[in-house]
């Protein structure tokens, strides 16, 4: 009886050690399989955004203009008058900060902060100024009608120029910035290298010269005068080429070329602005009265007129001048002056008492300053 139950006993135990040992192998033949979303480390980890940008920025279209993008406009620009007026000269390659002329001399703008930052001291009074592409060098014609070179950064005096025996009225740096010319109610044209060299000089006839239009490539200069016909000039012969209307010009007279050189803008300083095709010389548009600017970009004419109501306008149209996009109004004088930002984006304009900023997409107005507010 005994020996039964020990048989029996043993052989529980062997069955009990086949079912373990089954139940073992069954395991590490068929393990589970991974699955990718339970596993983070088989798929692919997302882009983490800038932390500049929190939200991925997508690429540019390759259609969309080369011009940076612009900073948002603080709080501070606003229609409402700032007391804060100077005559406006150009910008800075920011674009947002202006170089204007003051009683106290030149000085520079923040047009964001609405703050002088700078006054670029003077050993006399300033008829005219110009800038530099680049925004370093200034220069500046005095009244003793010598034209001084000056470094913006530390007001360094780099070179006197001398020659010009009446005011100086027109000056233009070359866009590459590498030469000056100024014209003079003497009737001459002298051309500058920064070292303060005469280049050349010439008389474009017609007394008194009052604007000045350099070319993108530096191979042509638009001269207005007072009696003669604003006039094209070869730079490398000195050979006049064309002949852009008639005369009768007034201080404050400009001359413009388009960024590809193909057209050529002329404003009398108190007569009609026209356009000009080059190089035939056709004339493709006239109007306005006073002030004209191009933008860097080609797109936009600015000019400024007075209406039969005597309203004091200023109109933007395309290029070359077929179509009128806008009427920018509220000016309470005529306008003298207009300065496109280097990213065209912006335009200001100024008359003896305002300055105004518009967006010149949309025509809004940003700005204004005044010398007076109520």
């Amino acid at each position: 009886m005994r020996g039964h139950r020990w048989i029996i006993f043993l052989l529980v135990l062997w069955i009990l050690s086949l079912l373990l040992a089954a139940c073992s192998s069954g395991k590490t033949a068929t393990p589970p399989t991974p699955s990718p979303t339970v596993q983070p480390t088989v798929s692919t980890p997302a882009p983490v955004p800038s932390p500049i940008s929190p939200t991925p920025v997508p690429p540019s279209s390759p259609t969309a203009s080369p011009s940076p993008t612009l900073p948002v406009p603080s709080a501070t620009l606003a229609p409402a008058c700032s007391p804060l007026y100077f005559r406006p000269v150009a910008f800075f390659p920011d674009g947002w900060r202006v170089l204007g002329l003051t009683e106290a001399g030149p000085a520079i703008f923040n047009l964001q902060t609405l703050a002088q930052e700078n006054l670029i001291k003077t050993s006399r009074p300033v008829d005219k100024a110009a800038l530099s592409t680049d925004g370093q060098t200034l220069a500046l014609a005095l009244d003793d009608f010598t034209i001084q070179l000056v470094h913006i950064s530390d007001q360094k005096l780099l070179h006197t120029l001398k020659g010009h025996t009446a005011r100086v009225d027109a000056l233009k740096f070359s866009p590459s910035g590498d030469r000056l010319f100024s014209g003079s109610y003497d009737s001459w044209v002298r051309a500058w290298d920064l070292n303060g060299k005469l280049i050349s000089a010439f008389q474009p006839g017609g007394g008194e010269v009052f604007g000045l239009g350099v070319s993108p490539d530096a191979t042509r200069l638009a001269t207005v005068t007072f009696e003669g016909p604003p006039r094209l000039w070869d730079l490398a012969t000195g050979k006049a080429l064309l002949d852009l209307g008639s005369g009768g010009a007034f201080s404050g007279a400009e001359a413009a070329f388009s960024p590809g050189g193909s057209v050529v803008a002329i404003g009398l300083g108190g007569g009609p602005v026209s356009l000009w095709k080059l190089p035939e010389g056709a004339r493709l548009w006239s109007d306005g009265n006073y002030a004209l600017a191009l933008s860097p970009d080609g797109h936009y004419l600015a000019y400024s007129e007075v209406d039969e109501n005597g309203n004091n306008l200023v109109g933007l149209r395309s290029a070359g001048g077929a179509q009128l996009l806008r009427t920018l109004e509220g000016h309470p004088s005529m306008v003298w002056k207009l300065i496109f930002s280097p990213d065209s984006a912006r335009l200001l304009s100024a008359d003896d008492m305002e300055l105004r900023m518009w967006d010149a997409a949309s025509g809004a107005l940003m700005l204004r300053l005044s010398a007076q507010c109520p």
